[in-house]
């Protein structure tokens, strides 16, 4: 069968992708000696548990066991779908996209799509037809030029005008869209009625939802919110989206920090001063989604909220969520207005120039974190350092990088002005943060022999002779029977899978401890599937050696072999799924063949008789 269009354009893309430079965006990557690894972007990670692998250009956590190729990862990366991901990764090394026969959203989200797409354009004819809207926006701040950048619209204060311009579609999908509400006693009307609406788009510009700000607040019962959005459809979950991120992505990809505010009239009003580097939340608490979507773009993101309460609740919890999204290379600050002011009103008052003087003057995490510890506490107050501390380790364990944890305990504590405090902070904050470490939830790792050991000379983690206590010390030899089936492992891990457990426990216990069985189990747990994710996955641990040795080997006898004979014909020893349980049994048996055969010697009067010989000659 023919190779289709797309396979042969996503085999080129993958081809021409450099993986350092696609990851490295987002990951700050080390060069190791088969792969270049990081801090996973997946899930608070501190043991550089990320891997990228050069040859199959693949990525695997072996923390989290996030993996895919590049186009996974950014996809993941930029909450894009997989064709949306390829096409951006194409757009950077001049690849044409194919155009026919091309994969379509699922038929009910792109229906939704089309009418929220069609709402929009309605939206926006009837601002350019209300007079008082225009003013409104315009007493505001918001200009024409903003106005046509956002494709802000509004919303006659009408019960059926978006229902009735949308006649014509389908009425099932049309109440997908959210923007037609219900009464109680079943009655649609127009959601949004008596607003100015903001579309929520997403990367490429496809509307999933709007916002709708009221234009009279004196209108109706005075029940209505001041500030609506869509509610959750096939298409839109507001938890996941940020407002303005189709805008920032026409100006660039990359910038130099981005602004988090509450909202999208703080955008707006932020855009038209300049100031083209903001995202807002939609109603929602600051989540963890929100801050990976913001340091995709950015390695410094400035939190701004309203100078109330309310507002500084908001940076409080944003703060408790952010620390867990603190690598290495990112930074956090904090930006304050004053009482009653908000990013949209404050710009205007103080002008573009003064209002980026404070963004570079706001709090880093260091000096907002001191302040939300000290709050209420008398530092000098033994009990009060009491709960600083203890408060402190828990936010400090909320940190996965430990260089960005170490330098915050060391600028935590010089920030307070009595040296003996300073030194009385400094040590209890990082004995207790080692006490928490050292005594946390054991590792699910494999053990990994101490530097100048041999790598081989560690049982599983809690093996004795009696089955606990400390680790005893065995020799994992592997004879050439177990290297071949080792090997079949190595270049099939689905084998693996076929192994039944009571058949792997006999291996142990007659066996003994050994390569392929570690090697079963490791690719067990972890759900490992190519080769490259195993080998990664072993670096520092009692069986790196071996199977290194033993990949090389194979490696090497493939490039020897004959012109024309292929992988499978140069592995002469590549066994079948079949072969490899059959060798596992028979080797279980003829080991337990050797132990019986041993037994009975050690029984026999030939055996005893040695023996004594040898105790009187001594």
């Amino acid at each position: 069968m023919p190779e289709s269009p797309y396979s042969r354009f996503y085999s080129e893309l993958l081809n021409r992708l450099q993986p350092v430079a696609v990851v490295g965006q987002y990951v700050r990557l080390r060069e190791g000696t088969r792969s270049y690894r990081g801090l996973c972007p997946f899930h608070e990670d501190t043991n550089e548990s990320f891997h990228i692998y050069l040859d199959d250009k693949h990525y695997h956590c072996f923390g989290c066991l996030e993996h895919g190729n590049l186009i996974d990862f950014v996809a993941k990366m930029r909450n894009l779908e997989y064709r949306e991901a390829a096409k951006q990764l194409a757009q950077t090394v001049g690849l044409e996209v194919p155009t026919p026969r091309t994969r379509a959203l699922d038929k009910t989200q792109q229906q939704v799509h089309d009418i929220l797409g069609k709402a929009n354009s309605v939206y926006r004819q009837a601002l350019k037809q209300n007079k008082e809207a225009q003013s409104y926006l315009h007493d505001r701040g918001i200009q024409d030029d903003a106005i046509d950048r956002f494709s802000i619209g509004y919303a006659p204060d009408e019960w059926d005008f978006i229902k009735n311009r949308l006649r014509n579609h389908n009425p099932e999908f049309l109440d997908k869209t959210g923007i037609i509400g219900r009464s109680r006693d079943g009655r649609q009307y127009d959601l949004f009625r008596g607003r100015i609406v903001f579309p929520i788009r997403d990367y490429n510009g496809h509307v999933h939802g709007f916002g709708g700000r009221i234009l009279k607040e004196d209108s109706g019962d005075g029940k209505s919110p001041k500030y609506l959005n869509s509610p959750e459809s096939p298409v839109f979950k507001k938890k996941e989206f940020l407002y303005g991120e189709y805008e920032l992505n026409q100006v660039g990809f990359r910038h130099d920090r981005l602004l988090l505010v509450e909202g999208y009239m703080d955008v707006v009003g932020l855009a038209q001063h300049g100031i083209n580097y903001a995202q807002g939340v939609l109603g929602t608490a600051v989540n963890v989604n929100h801050l990976r979507q913001m340091f995709a773009h950015t390695q410094e993101v400035v939190v701004c909220f309203d100078g109330d309460e309310a507002g500084r609740k908001a940076a409080e919890r944003t703060l408790e969520v952010a620390l867990s999204q603190l690598t290495s290379g990112r930074t956090l600050r904090f930006l304050f207005l004053p009482e009653g002011s908000d990013p949209d009103s404050h710009i205007q008052e103080v002008g573009k120039e003064n209002f980026e003087k404070m963004i570079g003057e706001s709090k880093t995490v260091v000096e907002y974190l001191q302040e939300y510890l000290l709050r209420g506490h008398d530092i000098k107050d033994l009990n009060s350092r009491i709960e600083f501390v203890d408060e402190a380790i828990r936010l400090l364990t909320k940190i996965p990088h430990e260089i960005t944890r170490t330098i915050l305990i060391d600028e935590l504590t010089q920030m307070f002005p009595d040296t003996n405090i300073q030194n009385q902070l400094g040590r209890v904050l990082k004995n207790r943060y080692e006490e928490q470490r050292d005594h946390g939830p054991p590792s699910t790792g494999m053990q990994v022999p101490p530097i100048d050991e041999d790598p081989y000379d560690y049982a599983a983690e809690g093996d004795t002779e009696d089955g606990i206590g400390e680790v005893k010390r065995v020799k994992l030899d592997i004879t050439l029977a177990e290297k071949r089936m080792v090997i079949a492992m190595l270049q099939s891990p689905e084998y693996c899978a076929d192994l039944e457990e009571d058949l792997m426990s006999q291996w142990r216990e007659v066996v003994g401890h050994s390569v392929l069985y570690e090697l079963w189990s490791h690719i067990i747990k972890h759900q490992l599937e190519t080769s490259s994710a195993i080998l990664a996955s072993v670096q520092g641990s009692q069986i790196e050696d071996v199977l290194f040795q033993l990949h090389d080997q194979m490696i090497a006898k493939v490039r020897n072999s004959k012109r024309g004979e292929n992988y499978e014909g140069a592995m002469s020893n590549t066994m079948t799924a079949l072969d490899l349980k059959t060798g596992i049994e028979t080797t279980i048996s003829n080991n337990s063949k050797n132990r019986q055969l041993k037994s009975a010697f050690k029984d026999s009067d030939f055996y005893k008789q040695q023996l004594n010989r040898g105790a009187r000659s001594s």
